[in-house]
Order: structure tokens, then sequence, then C-alpha cells
């Protein structure tokens, strides 16, 4: 299979290497994040696993979207998966949020439940562009790196960590 010029180009996503000076990863980078569960990566609407190359768009980071499900007991009122880009220098760290189809609800996501975590379109994308834009060329960028993973329970506290449980044992924590 052949590709235009400018189209498909071949990517990767990856955990972020967290090891330090002393070949450790320290917390919280070592956590790996269970009360939330890893279902599916998509880009452009087509399944993609963690460190195997796959074919996108030159804005293949606006289609990125990772589907998680709460399998706590508890609901949980807030998701983040943050993605850098490792082939900048001072990459921005992109957020990846749960974008609720209304906005004024505060319910959190119950256990069981699934949802999508995607970059918010607009005024955020149009940051990301122009924070690649001052280093490279958004054409240049191939790979982009699970960085963090936040959540924040309803009842309050925040739960971070390098990492997520996933149910593909190939989308695996390189730190579990």
């Amino acid at each position: 299979m052949s590709f235009a010029l400018g189209q498909d180009q071949t990517k990767v996503l990856e955990w972020a290497n967290h090891t330090n000076i002393y070949g450790k990863v320290d917390l919280p980078w070592s956590k790996q994040i269970d009360t939330i569960e890893l279902q599916d990566i998509l880009v452009g609407g087509k399944s993609v696993t963690i460190g195997e190359p796959f074919a996108g768009e030159i804005d293949w980071i606006s289609g990125l979207t990772f589907r998680v499900k709460n399998v706590s007991t508890e609901p949980i009122g807030f998701i983040q998966i943050t993605v850098k880009l490792p082939q900048m220098k001072q990459s921005p760290e992109i957020p990846f949020v749960r974008i609720s189809a209304d906005p004024k609800s505060q319910k959190g996501l119950m256990p069981g439940d699934e949802t999508d975590l995607q970059i918010s379109p607009g005024k955020l994308y149009d940051w990301v562009k122009t924070s690649v834009a001052r280093e490279t060329e958004l054409s240049k960028i191939s790979r982009a790196a699970i960085y963090a993973v936040i959540i924040v329970p309803p009842k309050g506290g925040i739960e971070s960590g390098g990492c997520l449980r996933a149910i593909n044992p190939k989308n695996a924590c390189p730190n579990s």
C-alpha cells in the first residue's frame, strides 16, 4: 500500500519514558492508575496499539481518542490523559479529557461506564498547532507519548500516575 505525499504517514503512540538519571522511575510516574481501564485507542476512528506504527494524517493528534472505563466502585468526576510530543524539545502538554454532551452536567463517570477522552476542538487544538509551529512543522510530528494520567473522584482529592491499566496486554503500562 502506498500513500500520496502529504496524506497518511507512519505514526506511533508510546508510553513516555520517565526513567531518571539513576535508571529508576520515581513516583508519581511509576504509579499505574487502576480505577480506570484503557479499553481502546482510536486515531481517526481506527484502533491503534501502543508502540505499533500506524498510518495517520498530518493532523492525527486531533483525531486521537482514548476510550476508558471506570472499573472502580465509585463515580469519577474528572479524567485526563496528558500527551507529549517527544520529537520536540519544548513539547506542549496536551490534555485529553472527557467532553460531556451536556457541559452543565456534573455527573461523574459511573462504575462500569465508558467514556472517550479527546482533545477539545477549537482554541485548545489551535494552541497545540501554534506550540508545535514554534519549533517544527506539524507534518514532522510522527510520535506522541502518554505522559500522565489524572483522575479526581467527586469527593475530591487527586490521583495521578504515569500510566493506566489496559484491557489489551499490548497496551500494558511499562511500569506494571
